[in-house]
């Protein structure tokens, strides 16, 4: 990604200065929140937004986890510490067929690729209806969303290997990597992407791997940005509104209460977003337990000083093993994203998920943008 360092508390992070507490392990990742005089800033949105003044918007959001089978230690750290607002977004596929890393920064190039697989994808919308296992397509583009968001390791199988009735679909596609970069219009789903604790289906999510000094190895597990498009980017871009197709069953979605995709209100598009869409990232961080409680993990993680001794004498306990410290690192970071319940104090409003929502509205309502009044039933036309 782009070389421009951001001035926030992701330079200090990963600028090696002196630790404030004990340094971590030498194979322990950077800790934000370890540097000589760290403070906690409040998340803000970087990008133009002015841009947007007097336009129908909608916001959309997405989250990556530096999962171990797609990101190598540098390059894990070099997408933390780079800054993508205002820089396009380009999918797996783009990067795939230029033949470069994802830290790479080679923008020309990924933009030629990542047209082409957005043309190739977005010419699934063809007028040829298709029938798979006893179910009916109007388009082959369709057909192409529901493996991908019902059965990712199916639609990566057909990628690399184009068979049985899907075989017309895949066929012809010259890449084997994800063409598809996913959002919702609900922050919620993306959080918990980023945070690692969603179905990764044959990949390994990056978890946190709290030591028994309640020292995360992983204090950083992924990012999370925010997109905005206008009129415009949406007819360039051709999002599909997977729930919209849904309702309109031209494809399905399981709504099963342990694997409801449909709940992930997901807009799919193909390729790339452009720069200007982009206007915020933050890197989804987790606490350490080291020492006392520090007074701004109220307003960062929505945790309370009891809820806080309660994770760290758990971390810090020697039969805690296996099984049990992963759950509860999920709950950890299940409980950052969005609270169980309001408490007296409204802790809940510093979870991530309104606080972000927040940000958002109150940001775009000083600029007279009518937010959320783009038609979100766009869809295949």
């Amino acid at each position: 990604m782009a070389p421009k360092i951001i001035s926030t508390i992701l330079c200090l992070a990963f600028a090696f200065p002196a630790f404030a507490a004990q340094p971590a392990p030498l194979h322990y990742d950077p800790n934000p929140e370890l540097v000589q005089g760290y403070k906690y800033h409040k998340p803000k949105i970087t990008g133009d937004i002015d841009n947007f003044a007097d336009e129908k918007v909608v916001v959309l959001y997405r989250g990556i986890n530096f999962v171990k089978e797609k990101f190598t230690r540098n390059e894990r750290r070099t997408f933390i510490a780079n800054e993508q607002v205002g820089q396009p977004m380009f999918c797996s596929a783009a990067y795939e067929l230029a033949k470069l890393d994802y830290d790479c920064d080679n923008f020309n190039k990924l933009m030629k690729k990542a047209i082409k697989v957005s043309n190739l994808v977005n010419a699934l919308d063809n007028d040829e209806s298709i029938t798979i296992n006893g179910m009916d397509f109007s388009n082959y583009r369709f057909a192409f969303q529901h493996l991908y968001s019902n059965n990712c390791q199916g639609f990566f199988n057909q990628l690399n290997n184009p068979s049985g009735e899907y075989e017309d679909v895949f066929e012809d596609l010259p890449f084997e990597k994800n063409p598809h970069l996913s959002f919702s219009y609900k922050s919620k789903h993306p959080f918990k992407y980023a945070g690692g604790v969603k179905n990764f289906g044959t990949d390994s999510a990056l978890l946190p791997k709290y030591d028994l000094t309640g020292m995360p190895r992983y204090p950083i597990l992924g990012k999370f940005f925010g997109v905005i498009l206008d009129e415009a980017a949406v007819e360039e871009l051709q999002p599909l509104n997977v729930v919209k197709a849904h309702n309109n069953r031209e494809l399905k979605l399981s709504t099963h209460f342990r694997n409801d995709i449909k709940s992930e209100r997901e807009i799919s598009i193909a390729g790339y977003v452009p720069e200007e869409s982009v206007v915020f990232e933050m890197p989804f961080v987790v606490p350490n337990f080291v020492g006392d409680y520090k007074p701004y993990y109220n307003l960062k993680y929505g945790l309370t000083k009891a809820r806080y001794n309660s994770f760290s004498k758990f971390f810090k306990d020697q039969n805690s093993i296996g099984e049990a410290r992963l759950a509860k690192e999920k709950k950890l970071i299940n409980g950052i994203i969005e609270a169980s319940y309001q408490d007296n104090n409204l802790v809940y409003k510093n979870c991530l998920v309104p606080k972000i929502t927040k940000l958002f509205d109150d940001s775009l309502a000083q600029i007279d943008t009518t937010i959320g009044k783009l038609n979100l039933n766009f869809t295949i036309d």
